[in-house]
């Protein structure tokens, strides 16, 4: 694994550099979704990159507060986010509702991620735009189940966006 520093505190990238590295079930289709893990804890963030990794995944960013998740998941465009919601300020919900404001980050699934599993919390972030949620201490196989199928829908999305733009740009007009 190779580990390189694009800001020493706060921005980590992960990616897998051999062919042990990677789970040998792997789906070559979403081996490179780019995936952003926001948590304030930073042996938390290690378990998640090391368990993505060992599923194939090559292109895990790590970034330990909220306040540079925003400006990370804009210039990054991952795919799919892995939200720890009890964070310092800003925290899980109020970075996701800053994230769902930007035109941008219409096409981002998000995978809340906490040790408070009450419903309240579940509710709010769901509510907030999380397509999921999951529960420290949490079984790293379904972790990383749930983290590929949020990867291909939004893989799909995007195709989907992406061709419905071409689409309506190419379409005739009524006068042609």
């Amino acid at each position: 694994m190779t580990i390189a520093t694009v800001d020493p505190d706060q921005v980590t990238v992960c990616e897998g550099t051999g062919e042990r590295d990677q789970a040998p079930d792997r789906d070559l289709t979403i081996e490179d979704t780019r995936i952003l893990v926001v948590d304030d804890d930073p042996n938390a963030a290690r378990l998640m990159v090391r368990l993505l990794e060992r599923d194939g995944f090559r292109r895990v960013i790590t970034v330990g507060d909220g306040g540079n998740a925003v400006t990370v998941i804009l210039d990054q465009r991952p795919e799919v986010i892995v939200l720890d919601v009890h964070m310092p300020q800003p925290n899980g919900l109020q970075v996701l509702r800053q994230v769902q404001n930007h035109e941008d980050s219409t096409v981002i699934a998000v995978l809340a991620v906490s040790g408070d599993a009450s419903t309240r919390t579940r509710r709010a972030m769901i509510s907030a735009g999380a397509d999921d949620f999951i529960a420290r201490p949490f079984d790293g196989h379904q972790f990383a189940l749930r983290v590929r199928r949020l990867a291909r829908v939004t893989r799909e999305l995007r195709r989907t966006v992406s061709y419905l733009g071409w689409v309506e740009e190419h379409a005739p007009t009524r006068e042609q």
